[in-house]
C-alpha cells in the first residue's frame, strides 16, 4: 500500500514554537524583548482577525532577520539544530511515529515555519518539506515570503501541488492547531493532538 504520512512541525514533532526559538536564538537580547514589545499589539490584532496573520508574522521575522546572508542564516540553522536537541526540543512519540512512517511510504513535513530554519531540521529528519519560503535577494534575506505564509487554506494547496495525491493508497495528516483543519477534507486520517509527551 502506497501511503503519504504529513506531519505539521511547530506543536505536533515539537513542544514549543520553532519560529520564536529561532528569532530569539539569532537575536541580541535587546532586540528580542524589543521585537516582542513592538509586536505585541500586531499579534494580539492578528489573533482576532483585525490584522492578516501572515502579514503580521512577515513583518516580525522582518524585524530580526532582514539583511542576514543566506550564508549566515544556514549556518545559524546548523547551530540552531544542535541547540534544539540539546533541550528536548523534539517529541518523542512524534519522532517515532515519523521513523515509522518512512518505513512504510513517503513522508513530509508541512509548516508555516520558514525554510530559513526548516530546511535543516527537514533534512535532519529525513522528510520531504512544505513550508513558507524566505525570499533573497543578491544573497540577501528581504525579510519578506517568496509566495504565500504555508497555513490555513494555504497547506492543501501546497500539498495538492507537491504531490499526486491520486497515486496513494493512503493519506495520513498530523496536526495540532486550527490552521491544520483545512488539511482534513484532503486526507484519509486526520489525527489532531496525538503526541503529547
Amino acid at each position: 500500500m502506497k501511503t503519504l504520512s504529513l506531519f505539521d512541525f511547530d506543536g505536533t514533532i515539537t513542544k514549543q514554537d520553532s519560529l520564536f526559538q529561532f528569532l530569539k536564538f539569532t537575536s541580541p537580547k535587546w532586540k528580542w524583548w524589543v521585537g516582542l514589545i513592538l509586536f505585541i499589539l500586531p499579534f494580539s490584532l492578528a489573533r482576532f482577525g483585525i490584522l492578516a496573520r501572515g502579514g503580521v508574522k512577515e513583518r516580525f521575522i522582518s524585524f530580526f532577520l532582514k539583511g542576514y546572508s543566506k550564508d549566515h542564516l544556514e549556518s545559524t540553522a546548523k547551530e540552531f539544530l544542535k541547540f534544539l536537541e540539546n533541550r528536548s526540543f523534539f517529541r518523542s512519540s512524534a519522532i517515532a511515529a515519523l521513523t515509522e512512517a518512512k518505513k512504510t511510504g513517503e513522508v513530509a513535513i508541512v509548516t508555516a515555519s520558514l525554510d530559513i530554519w526548516m530546511s535543516e531540521i527537514a533534512g535532519h529528519l529525513g522528510t520531504e518539506l512544505i513550508c513558507t519560503i524566505g525570499e533573497f535577494e543578491n544573497g540577501l534575506f528581504t525579510g519578506k515570503f517568496d509566495g504565500q505564509n504555508c497555513n490555513y487554506d494555504e497547506k492543501p494547496k501546497r500539498v495538492s501541488s507537491t504531490y499526486d495525491l491520486k497515486s496513494y493508497d493512503m493519506i495520513v495528516y498530523f496536526g495540532d492547531s486550527e490552521g491544520d483543519l483545512a488539511m482534513k477534507p484532503l486526507v484519509d486520517e486526520f489525527h489532531l493532538n496525538k503526541f503529547r509527551d
